[in-house]
């Protein structure tokens, strides 16, 4: 196998692999490799899996021998970037893969191809066209309410649903809850569903950075994967085969003790507060009255801080608490100059939502004070 192509080019095609080879490789080694193919048409396609999410990704060189190669992806993906040429050349002789450019010259040791997991993509026939935004948004909307314990895989994930050109994503740890909604034009229905995992969310992610406007979708229903294709990249991700909880259940309907806040001003007291906390997972206390808010901050060994906000409040005066980061996270999310919070009491979930836009809602539980 002998290829040469740009440098740019050849990046751009093994990002994707090498990212997912970083995966499980300290349980299959092999898993740490990437394979690239050359074929005599001057397709190069370059493979990568983590028995999670798999990878494919097309570019073109000029070939002078067609082959395959399986090499580790991280370390050619750092050669590659660090070659000082605008071409590159990369060759194979028997499991030695050379890599030249202008004055470099390396030899990396390449693994038996045989080896190296055999996985399929789906036809180019069966993806539905989906609004790539929208995808971003129901995904980076939800992702930060996923669940990180392990002994809750129904929770590990986040739930998609599509139907009637309406596509719903929503995420729970059973102490923060996320829900974004938008409209869609095409024909990807999943009404029952499906769940898909932290580190798939992320992977789509990645896959989606570019500026491609529409990605195509297909929910193989049988193997239970979520398969993905862009101009140049198809991607598999094995979904979560469990059933998501009635989330509908714990959104609070309440109406009553309604705070209205502009957005930036409270993220900016937050900052402020939680220098004092380094990072930590503090709670802030909102002290609520009829035109304002006192947001206080207290650390035993730091000291204590207080914010004052006015606010457009309807309700009873209350005092209540929450994690300083989750409450970050979910007003970063917010699009819009305000935002409200509804409350029913100190021990009861805050339901917070945009003023300007339906498209996101938020429950958050209040942390104890003591």
């Amino acid at each position: 196998m002998k290829i040469t192509l740009n440098k740019s080019t050849f990046l751009n095609g093994l990002f994707l692999a090498q990212k997912i080879s970083e995966g499980n490789a300290s349980i299959q080694p092999i898993l740490s490799n990437i394979q690239i193919t050359a074929n005599p048409d001057g397709k190069i396609f370059c493979r990568a899996t983590d028995m999670s999410t798999s990878v494919t990704s097309e570019f073109q060189a000029e070939v002078f021998q067609q082959g395959t190669a399986t090499v580790n992806g991280k370390l050619l993906y750092q050669l590659v970037s660090n070659l000082a040429g605008k071409e590159v050349t990369l060759e194979k002789k028997e499991n030695a893969i050379f890599l030249t450019s202008h004055k470099s010259r390396f030899e990396l040791n390449g693994l038996r191809d045989e080896d190296f997991p055999n996985f399929n993509f789906y036809e180019d026939s069966a993806y539905v066209g989906f609004e790539s935004e929208i995808l971003r948004e129901l995904l980076d909307h939800t992702l930060f309410a996923v669940a990180t314990d392990e002994t809750k895989p129904h929770l590990g994930g986040i739930y998609l649903v599509t139907e009637k050109n309406i596509a719903k994503s929503v995420a729970t740890d059973g102490h923060k809850l996320a829900l974004a909604e938008y409209p869609f034009e095409g024909k990807f229905n999943i009404p029952n569903g499906i769940i898909i995992p932290r580190k798939g969310v992320n992977d789509i992610m990645k896959m989606l950075s570019d500026d491609s406007a529409n990605v195509g979708l297909f929910y193989d229903k049988e193997l239970k994967i979520l398969g993905l294709k862009t101009d140049s990249t198809k991607m598999n991700i094995k979904l979560i085969d469990s059933k998501f909880p009635p989330y509908e259940q714990v959104i609070p309907q309440y109406q009553d003790n309604k705070l209205v806040i502009p957005k930036e001003e409270f993220l900016g007291a937050l900052k402020r507060i939680n220098l004092l906390f380094e990072g930590s997972d503090a709670g802030v206390i909102l002290k609520i009255q009829k035109d304002g808010i006192v947001l206080t901050g207290i650390d035993t060994l730091k000291g204590k801080g207080t914010e004052e906000i006015e606010v457009d409040y309807t309700g009873e005066k209350m005092q209540i608490a929450f994690n300083i980061k989750f409450f970050d996270t979910i007003v970063n999310k917010i699009q819009g100059k305000e935002f409200s919070i509804f409350l029913h009491n100190p021990k009861s979930p805050a339901l917070i939502k945009p003023i300007e836009t339906s498209n996101f809602i938020a429950v958050l539980m209040p942390i104890r004070l003591d």
